[in-house]
């Protein structure tokens, strides 16, 4: 089984569904496909269980005969037994699929989710992320097709930039120049380009990159939310918990909760030096609503907090090299070790906070 997941928009279902369509012939007893709506109106999981069981051709009587108790282990049966390959598309929670699933046999499940599903063993994991700028490239060249976009080949280039390199923004941008035929790239460019019409730009049709976002952003609680909102203010490409622990004006170990949800919702990645990546777009994501729902004087506060956390740490780093001034003076609770964006710091290791996330995230019972 594989759980494919990453941030919306990154082309988790457009990926499961190709794979399924160039595997299928290895899988003669049938390829089915479950969308399980896990961030807009979830699909119950006994529901889920029915449509896989009728489509495996499971007569009425039968389903009747198991019930909503033995119909999970009906299906583990089936699929152990034959050679299928399903595809859970959009989970919500392991909840939802760990009854869907076979416990062995030759049957293959790839299950799409926002959320990495930590709590599901013995699986296969492939987190998705953005394009690497030349992919983004080829990607927007085969929707506009090669003649227009070598013509362009700058705005081409450009417009990969501005939409982050994330699938869904470079479709919603190539659709765009496709219907506006008349039109040059670099006129696109010029609108994305001012980051307060970005996101709006950033519309095809009925499919709005905003509209993904907003649908795990609704799903967060009150408090992550807002530590989403306030990242936004961070004045560089990454961040350590110390950082929302500054804006949040809360302890370490509070905001670095605060941020794995965000971790878990798809909405902030996590590195292995204990540093955090808010994506472009989800940065402009988060500073809209950041103006929407946070009063100016609180915005001015966070702001205030993080300028002179910064102007501390950067202090209490320097007189490190300065003995004369004598030692460092004791930290403030937001203060964590100072390290590289690129390396951890001498002699520590990714291992403990990975091995306290996983706690975390490790079902109870």
């Amino acid at each position: 089984m594989w759980v494919l997941s990453g941030p919306p928009g990154c082309g988790k279902t457009t990926l499961a569904l190709k794979a399924a369509a160039d595997l299928a012939e290895r899988f003669p007893d049938g390829c089915f496909v479950v969308d399980l709506h896990g961030v807009d109106g979830p699909v119950d999981t006994d529901e889920a269980l029915l449509k896989l069981l009728k489509a495996l051709g499971v007569s009425d009587r039968r389903l009747a005969e198991e019930g909503p108790q033995g119909r999970a282990g009906l299906l583990r049966a089936l699929l152990g037994d034959r050679r299928c390959l399903v595809v859970l598309d959009n989970a919500r929670d392991e909840g939802q699929v760990r009854a869907l699933l076979p416990a062995s046999g030759r049957s293959l499940v790839f299950v799409t989710s926002r959320r990495p599903l930590t709590g599901l063993e013995d699986v296969d994991r492939l987190p998705l992320t953005e394009m690497a700028q030349d992919e983004a490239v080829a990607l927007l060249h085969r929707i506009l097709g090669e003649e227009r976009a070598d013509a362009e080949a700058e705005a081409v280039a450009r417009v990969a930039e501005l939409c982050g390199r994330l699938p869904l923004a470079l479709r919603v941008a190539g659709n765009w120049l496709t219907v506006r035929s008349g039109w040059t790239v670099d006129h696109l460019v010029r609108r994305l380009t001012d980051e307060e019409r970005r996101l709006a730009a950033l519309a095809a049709g009925d499919v709005r990159v905003e509209a993904a976002f907003e649908l795990s952003y609704r799903q967060l609680s009150r408090q992550a939310a807002r530590m989403l909102r306030l990242l936004s203010l961070v004045p560089g490409p990454d961040m350590t918990a110390a950082y929302g622990a500054a804006l949040t004006a809360t302890g370490v170990f509070e905001a670095e909760e605060m941020m794995e949800e965000l971790v878990e919702a798809g909405l902030l990645q996590a590195t292995f030096t204990d540093r955090y990546q808010l994506h472009d777009l989800l940065r402009l994501f988060a500073r809209s609503r950041l103006s929407g729902e946070e009063e100016p004087g609180e915005r001015e506060a966070a702001d205030d907090r993080l300028r002179a956390w910064l102007l501390e740490t950067a202090t209490v780093a320097g007189r490190w090299y300065q003995p004369k001034y004598g030692a460092p003076r004791p930290p403030g609770r937001a203060w964590s070790r100072w390290r590289t964006p690129s390396r951890p710091a001498p002699g520590s290791s990714a291992k403990p906070l990975l091995a306290r996330r996983a706690a975390r995230r490790r079902p109870q019972g």
